[in-house]
């Protein structure tokens, strides 16, 4: 939301269907629903409704902890490339567990 906020226009993926809805209410509720390209449920691994080099950044906020084997790490980073186009900036958030 705070990316909408500053005026940019933002395409959110999520796998799971609550909270994709969950973010589609709170950007009617805060009034930023026209920043958002769409809303939509995909796995990580395969962002199969997004174009190549569509992006000027993206940024993957949460799958890269819930992956636990490199084959799907690595095609979560892979198809987050994909959709960047190749001056644009990559930004993936890790958990590391204490």
């Amino acid at each position: 939301m705070k990316l909408a906020e500053k005026g940019f226009q933002v395409t959110l993926t999520d796998l799971t269907p609550k909270l994709v809805k969950v973010a589609e209410n709170k950007a009617k509720e805060l009034e930023l629903f026209n920043q958002f390209n769409g809303f939509h449920i995909m796995d990580a691994k395969d962002l199969n409704l997004l174009e190549d080099k569509e992006f000027d950044a993206s940024l993957m906020m949460g799958p890269m902890y819930h992956l636990q084997n490199e084959q799907d790490r690595d095609a979560a980073v892979k198809e987050l490339y994909r959709v960047t186009k190749d001056e644009g900036v990559v930004f993936v958030c890790l958990y590391v567990p204490n």
